[in-house]
């Protein structure tokens, strides 16, 4: 049933609000919780309002509703206040479409949302105009902050620099003014740290995961740019910035125009060079390098560990700590849809078989002994090494055609684009009126899915240019692995096996068949089992 505000007399009920506080992020003006509070508190008292509740919102942005005003917006609908209070219109937020729809749903079942320092009375048409317009000023400040900002973020990375100046792991930030004040040139130099953390992408190359790896920094006592110990999300995300292979991860300039929140899809952001020393390949205790011979070696490194990346991706969970040099990478090649995994585990664990199989019986199943196949596989190694040693063969190339790839997430972009395009203007439509809930919520949820699918065929022709333009720089190695087959880690082995062979098929007889990563022709060892 809808409630009508009226202004309540001194004799009345208190007209029960919600005080809302919202304290902007670094990138806005920052107004103090206290003031705003014990603005609104002697605003109640002058309207005869009781504040059942505060919420408060601390170092939160006002371009978007992913807030605690969500839930003031609720308690007003389940009749727990009848107004929402706040020092400014601009705390409730800045964004056109999230203020429309937002105050819609409170105005919708008869509530408010009252300004203690804007008197505006919105019940009526001149005092909703006058709302509006203290809206539109705000989101015009918004916008207007959001320009500035962008300028200086693009005047920082043509010079190399992140668009946030802040500590980096491995590197001692010089500021632009220093300590005494006096100013002096922006720039980020590899400190002691920089070569155990350069040194970390060869290891998870090698076979080692992120949680090892935050291990390790913290049982050595390398702790992140806060002083705490390092956790295998932070880790990743670090690493994956590509900052310390003397890179920045940017927001590519020709996607997503207009949005009004940051974009999160991967495919949307490159690496392009930074001005500062890469961590990765620097020199270790006693080691002499040239600064061009480091380049290489960061380059190399780098582009094996977006490939390690990938394949992690599709690599099942055990399988990323693994016992065995074949985890993960072993097929049944009569379903060809089965993994074939080790039968039973532990020192008893001297099989592969189908997991179909094993599951359902939909697959006749196969049966191939673990030291067979990694016997075979080792076999193919040394064919390849001597191929290379002799070059006989020209090391393998990943094909790729690059144009047509280019072509296809042009496509999708703009078809992206066009999604998004859709999105605001069902919330448009849905904010004046023009469009019920229950459609609103139909098309906004197809638009989503079609939003989602493009965006995640973009993530597969990313994932495709990274394939292809990688490089893997074990190929010339082969021959030390061969030679290094009983003494090297299973996870190093299971590691570099990862970056020159795609599948392993088991056949009954049994043979194997072995694809690489470079080709699709296979090599088959046609041997019968002893």
């Amino acid at each position: 049933m809808l409630r009508a505000v009226t202004e309540a007399g001194a004799g009345d009920e208190p007209v029960p609000a919600i005080g809302y506080i919202r304290v902007s992020t670094w990138k806005e003006e920052k107004i103090s919780p206290e003031l705003q509070k014990k603005t609104i508190k002697e605003w109640a008292r002058r309207r005869n309002r009781v504040i059942v509740r505060w919420i408060e919102d601390l170092d939160k942005t006002g371009r978007n509703f992913k807030r605690k005003i969500m839930e003031a917006i609720v308690a007003v609908e389940n009749d727990q206040a009848r107004e929402i209070a706040v020092w400014k219109y601009s705390r409730f937020g800045r964004s056109r479409h999230g203020v429309a729809i937002n105050l819609a749903r409170v105005e919708r079942i008869g509530g408010q949302l009252e300004s203690a320092t804007e008197e505006v009375d919105a019940t009526t048409a001149a005092g909703r105009f006058h709302r509006g317009m203290l809206f539109e000023v705000a989101a015009f400040e918004s916008d207007r902050a959001g320009e500035q900002w962008k300028e200086t973020h693009d005047w920082r990375r043509e010079h190399g620099l992140p668009a946030a100046g802040k500590r980096r792991a491995g590197y001692t930030w010089y500021r632009r003014i220093d300590p005494e004040g006096k100013p002096q040139e922006e720039r980020y130099e590899p400190n002691d740290a920089g070569p155990a953390y350069g040194g970390l992408f060869l290891r998870y190359v090698n076979g080692e995961g992120y949680m090892p790896l935050a291990a390790w920094l913290n049982r050595n006592g390398y702790l992140n740019t806060r002083g705490k110990p390092w956790t295998h999300e932070a880790l990743r995300w670090y690493m994956d910035s590509g900052f310390a292979a003397g890179l920045l991860h940017v927001h590519r300039p020709d996607t997503c125009q207009g949005l009004e929140e940051p974009c999160k899809t991967r495919a949307h952001y490159i690496h392009i060079p930074g001005a500062h020393k890469p961590l990765i390949g620097l020199p270790q205790d006693g080691e002499e390098k040239s600064e061009e011979q480091q380049a290489e070696d960061a380059q190399a490194i780098w582009d094996a560990y977006l490939l390690a990346r990938e394949r992690t991706k599709n690599t099942p969970p055990r399988a990323r700590q693994p016992k065995y040099p074949l985890a993960g990478m072993t097929w049944c090649g009569r379903c060809k849809t089965g993994r074939a995994g080790v039968f039973n585990a532990g020192a008893t664990a001297n099989k592969y078989r189908c997991k179909t199989y094993a599951k359902d019986r939909s697959c006749k199943g196969v049966y191939v002994r673990r030291s067979y196949a990694e016997e075979k596989v080792y076999d193919w190694l040394v064919k390849l090494a001597n191929e290379v040693d002799e070059n006989r063969v020209p090391l393998p190339e990943l094909n790729h055609a690059k144009e047509d790839r280019a072509k296809q997430k042009a496509q999708k972009e703009a078809e992206l684009l066009k999604v998004q395009a859709g999105i605001d203007n069902a919330n448009t439509m849905h904010a004046l009126g023009d469009l019920d809930r229950a459609e609103f919520l139909r098309t906004k949820e197809t638009l989503k899915n079609q939003r989602a699918k493009i965006e995640q065929d973009l993530l597969k022709l990313e994932d495709e240019d990274v394939k292809a333009d990688g490089s893997t720089p074990y190929l010339p190695a082969v021959r030390n692995l061969v030679e290094e087959w009983d003494s090297l880690p299973v996870p190093v082995v299971r590691g570099i096996l990862a970056t020159l062979i795609k599948r392993v098929e088991l056949f009954p007889g049994p043979y194997i068949e072995i694809e690489p990563m470079w080709t699709t022709e296979r090599w088959s060892s046609l041997e019968l089992a002893v």
